[in-house]
């Protein structure tokens, strides 16, 4: 029976085993996925489950607070997240917003890390292109070319680079014969000798074309180059020689055909707009032609030509939205003709002009405010017919405060008058702007960003009601020392550019530094500093699609950041060959800490140039000239500015267009106006005037009459041709007449003046 119960109590504890089995399991487990109790027994199988209970919290590290000089990157990704999955898409679902498009973009852009570095270029980067493929760029730097420094000057100057091979090759174009010093230590004849026979001069403004697929870059060589860049290849096309240094070049990149502008160091005729031609059977570009354009204020009133002094070129834009893409806006400040500001007149020095052209029509679109003062700079809203000038501080305002020395005013098309008139006026503190940057925020409102000589970059939101900037980002002490005015002497800040989002702007300063900031908030706030360099930071540039940023400083080194190391760079810089430094690692500073990128590297340079000839250069300074001098007249020829005369002895004269040119003397005329008439003391000059005004007086000194005076005149050219058919003899004659010369009577009678005293007339003669 003992044995009996005990089998019974076995079979009752299986089937209550096996109903236990069948239990629903507890509520906490069924709100877990299967998946996710799978993932737990996965964890368990391999001891990977904490037995002791864990509680995980958010909390700041205060280690990196407001005050530190090291600041961690802000990755709000995992909360943004997290606030999805809480509170779905419903705005307020934590207490701090984060749109998720922004937050992931801008966590991306933030990634940028360095992975290479040129080194050894000639001078400053100032101009950095980067070509419509994303992968290639063109570099510009300064450099030394004074009559002082001129044994510093080497080649590097102009540089296209490749960001899939790792390479930065220099081409030689940008150069002139070196000239020959008087004075210093560059006159000795030693010094000469070891010297390259060519200067290679400072390329200062690039920018690509890419409907033709052209790349443009101007230097103080006086000319622009234009580079065909189809098919992974650099080839020069042609060259536009202009009469001073070009400062800048700019396309519109319109698809229909782009026009292109220059600015040169000239005081009239400044701005060329080049347009292509095309072949009306193939339609494909057949030649550049131009026109030019001066600073207004060189026809006014109160302008006086000076030979110290005169309006440049400051600022030069396309409009950027299809609709204005045709209108070249340019601004013009006062400026030395000898590199002493001290030369402008005080009353002067807060004056220039804001000009903008139709260069559809050739014609001014009215300016309603602003056009007579100092600009700056100068940029044009994304995808409004608006734009942004950075000017000297109005001088008439009586609310303006005292510490606002320089204004931004932001204009905006009335389409009833077609003028651009001011909206809004920005105040700021800086007494010179270097860059300007529009960033929308919205469908009506804009960021805007100006960074400044002291070292600042300051930020308005234009639906603010007040003029003061939202936040100032503020930037560290310049690496090079300053003897005097940090303004007057600093370049600050020369490097601003909006990401991809609104909320973060990337800045580079004197001190060496590119900062990355998020002014959402509207309290600037720095996120990283994206890199820290031992120079001035002088240039940057965003690929086009935000993967890439290219940074340039003052030591001449350009910097390439990348999101992520591709794969296979070992690779491809031992397939580049012998002139690109092998890989290494180099220890550097980033966001405060040591990171290890791949070191140094030069730039490949180019072949040898062969030098000019002994002459010093003379037959290529010669040809530069005649070539723009050719250029020159068969563009008047062509506009009609000149015509040729019917008598092929008078040659050219003013033709219909000529009053384009500009070469009038405004204060020569009545009023300043080169259309009215002459004043008496310029009139009593003219030629014609000088001739008949001397015939009058020898006339009345011997008291002849009109005919008696053409009597003599008619006897005297009977004289001639006595004389002119003495000289030969028959033979001679003979030979002359057989080939048509005509001699004799059958030449053309000329009324010769002689001089004051020589052959004059007597009063003998009857």
């Amino acid at each position: 029976m003992k044995k009996f119960g005990d089998l019974k109590s076995r079979i009752l504890d299986a089937h209550r085993r096996q109903y236990d089995e069948f239990e629903p399991p507890p509520g906490f487990l069924l709100q877990r996925s299967a998946k996710s109790l799978q993932n737990f027994l996965d964890d368990a199988f391999h001891k990977q489950v904490n037995p002791e209970p864990l509680v995980l919290a958010f909390a700041r590290d205060e280690r990196y607070s407001k005050n530190a000089n090291i600041i961690k990157r802000a990755n709000v990704v995992p909360l943004s997240l997290y606030a999805r999955e809480m509170a779905g898409n419903r705005l307020g679902g934590l207490r701090v917003y984060h749109p998720y498009t922004t937050t992931f973009t801008s966590n991306r852009e933030d990634f940028l890390e360095p992975k290479i570095e040129w080194t050894n270029c000639a001078g400053d980067i100032m101009t950095i292109s980067w070509l419509p493929d994303g992968r290639r760029f063109v570099c510009g730097t300064t450099t030394h070319s004074d009559s002082h420094n001129q044994q510093y000057n080497k080649p590097g100057n102009l540089l296209f680079g490749d960001a899939k091979l790792n390479t930065l090759r220099a081409y030689p174009d940008h150069r002139i014969p070196r000239p020959l010093v008087a004075y210093g230590d560059n006159s000795l004849e030693a010094m000469r000798e070891s010297q390259d026979p060519w200067l290679f001069t400072s390329v200062v403004s690039s920018d690509y074309d890419p409907v033709f697929d052209f790349a443009f870059t101007s230097s103080f060589d006086n000319t622009v180059k234009v580079w065909h860049t189809s098919e992974g290849t650099i080839a020069l096309r042609e060259t536009w020689y202009h009469e001073g240094r070009v400062n800048f070049v700019v396309t519109n990149k319109n698809k229909h055909g782009s026009k292109v502008a220059t600015a040169a160091d000239v005081p009239t005729r400044a701005v060329r707009v080049y347009y292509a031609e095309r072949n009306p059977s193939s339609m494909l570009l057949q030649a550049y032609r131009y026109k030019e354009f001066s600073c207004k204020r060189v026809h006014g009133e109160d302008y006086v030509p000076s030979d110290k002094w005169a309006y440049f070129p400051s600022a030069i834009r396309w409009g950027i939205d299809s609709s204005v893409n045709h209108l070249l806006l340019i601004g013009y400040s006062p400026r030395s003709l000898n590199d002493d500001d001290n030369e402008i007149p005080e009353e002067k020095r807060s004056t220039g002009e804001l000009c903008l052209w139709d260069m559809n029509t050739f014609t001014e679109v009215k300016v309603n405010s602003a056009a007579t003062s100092n600009v700056f700079e100068v940029a044009w809203h994304p995808y409004r017919p608006s734009f942004a000038a950075a000017i000297s501080a109005s001088q008439t305002s009586e609310k303006l405060e005292e510490h606002i020395r320089t204004q931004i005013r932001l204009f905006e098309l009335n389409e009833v008058s077609g003028q651009y008139g001011v909206v809004k006026t920005l105040d700021c503190p800086a007494i010179d702007i270097n860059e300007l940057a529009i960033r929308p925020n919205s469908i009506l409102y804009s960021y805007i960003a100006a960074g400044c000589t002291d070292g600042k970059v300051y930020v308005w939101d234009t639906a603010a009601s007040k003029d003061h900037p939202m936040c100032i980002l503020e930037h560290g002490d310049p690496v090079e020392e300053v003897l005097g005015d940090r303004e007057q002497e600093d370049v600050g800040v020369k490097f601003i550019a909006w990401a991809t989002s609104p909320d973060r702007l990337y800045t580079g300063s004197s001190d060496g530094v590119v900062k990355v900031w998020n002014i959402r908030q509207g309290k600037g706030e720095l996120v990283r500093n994206l890199i820290e360099v031992a120079a001035p930071i002088t240039a940057g540039a965003f690929s086009p699609d935000f993967t890439k940023l290219l940074i340039g400083d003052g030591s001449g080194r350009v910097y390439l950041m990348d999101m992520e190391d591709e794969d296979g760079d070992e690779e491809k810089d031992e397939q580049v060959g012998s002139a690109v430094a092998s890989p290494g690692i180099l220890n550097m500073q980033v966001n405060g800490e040591q990171r290890a990128i791949r070191r140094p590297r030069p730039f490949i340079p180019h072949p040898e140039v062969p030098p000019p000839n002994q002459q010093g250069g003379a037959e290529y300074l010669n040809e530069y000239q005649h070539q723009l001098g050719q250029r020159r007249a068969k563009e008047y020829l062509e506009t009609s500015r000149l015509t040729l005369h019917a008598d092929p002895t008078i040659g050219a004269v003013q033709g219909p267009a000529y009053p384009e040119t500009g070469l009038y003397r405004a204060e020569a005329h009545l009023d300043g106006d080169p259309r009215g008439p002459l004043l008496a003391g310029f009139e009593c000059r003219q030629r014609e005037n000088q001739l008949f005004s001397r015939r009058n007086r020898i006339r009345k000194q011997q008291g002849v009459g009109d005919l008696a005076w053409g009597l003599y005149a008619h006897s005297r050219n009977l004289r001639v041709d006595d004389e002119v058919e003495m000289l030969f003899d028959a033979r001679t004659r003979s030979a002359l007449e057989a080939e048509g010369v005509e001699m004799g009577e059958s030449l053309v009678e000329f009324e010769y003046e002689e001089e004051d005293g020589e052959d004059a007339y007597d009063g003998d003669e009857k």
